[in-house]
């Protein structure tokens, strides 16, 4: 499914790439920015870009482009999972950034504004409410990827500096709170990921105290609860957006951050309040572990000492 849908994708960037070089004449993206301005004004180019937009929309897992997510995050290895969860959105998000860099700058309108705001809208509603009625982590945390795209696409409706340092901010954040929830779920699901489901999870801070404790921490990050990363994330995105006179869209994305704090405190109230269905040994994984540990500790010195990575982001982009 991901092959397919990938190489699909992989067209509408091929094709836009196509269509940006037939009215630019160059691929060097210095000399496409530096006349992004009247650029703006070519249909040829607008369409490229817009196909461009979509296919690393794609990667983002931005509605309606998430169709992929829930079943292969689902089906890949956990480890694996993790890893596409966040290099492929960092990298995704970082290619968008470097080319609206005249946007950013001032130097240009932002010409697809509209598209950014319609996919953030969907991205932060649809990934939010559908996370609801899960059952299994993997595809819990498959939603919440979606939302969490939305929110950062947000940023990108913006368009501004402080909009595009938070959407960084908000990305090293997210590495280490997604990094961090599965590393805890492949150290807890067994073989053939039998151990996936919100019910292993039950009674786990009698079992694992340790790791109930980082999961907690993990799903608290990730709801955007002070003053942990996850909060100062999307307070910065936020901000961004209101100083980009995008106030309502900012609370829509409040909105569904109040949402999705249901089925991430959901997790911990299986972890601490639910008893045990399933009688099973965690093995040792001091890899695992440190990895765990390390994603936990990032999440926490991001959310006591934020300024600081937004100061050295804000004087990079400026």
């Amino acid at each position: 499914k991901y092959f397919l849908l990938g190489a699909f994708a992989t067209g509408f960037v091929v094709y836009g790439i196509g269509l940006i070089y037939g009215a630019s004449h160059s691929m060097s993206i210095d000399v496409i920015m530096a006349n992004f301005k009247s650029l703006s004004s070519n249909i040829i180019f607008i369409t490229g870009f817009i196909l461009l937009l979509i296919g690393f929309s794609f990667k983002i897992a931005a509605f309606p482009f998430h169709m992929w997510v829930p079943d292969v995050y689902q089906g890949a290895p956990t480890t694996v999972t993790g890893l596409m969860s966040t290099a492929g959105k960092v990298a995704a998000f970082s290619v968008i950034i470097i080319l609206l860099t005249a946007i950013v700058g001032g130097e240009a309108p932002n010409t697809f504004r509209d598209y950014f705001i319609v996919i953030a809208l969907f991205s932060t509603l649809y990934g939010s409410i559908v996370a609801i009625a899960q059952d299994n982590l993997k595809r819990l945390l498959a939603y919440s990827s979606i939302t969490h795209a939305g929110y950062m696409a947000i940023g990108l409706a913006a368009g501004n500096l402080m909009s595009i340092a938070g959407i960084i901010f908000y990305l090293a954040a997210y590495t280490f709170m997604n990094l961090g929830a599965f590393g805890v779920i492949s150290i807890i699901e067994g073989e053939n990921d039998t151990r996936t489901g919100l019910k292993a999870f039950a009674g786990l801070s009698y079992k694992k105290p340790v790791l109930a404790g980082f999961m907690a921490l993990f799903m608290f990050a990730l709801a955007g609860i002070p003053p942990l990363a996850g909060f100062f994330g999307k307070y910065y995105v936020f901000v961004g957006a209101i100083q980009g006179h995008l106030t309502w869209l900012a609370i829509v994305g409040i909105v569904a951050s109040v949402i999705s704090v249901y089925y991430y405190l959901r997790v911990v109230v299986y972890m601490y309040f639910k008893e045990s269905q399933e009688e099973f040994t965690v093995e040792k994984n001091y890899s695992g572990m440190l990895a765990v540990a390390l994603s936990g500790l990032f999440v926490i010195i991001l959310g006591v000492f934020p300024d600081t990575l937004m100061k050295i982001i804000t004087s990079i982009l400026k």
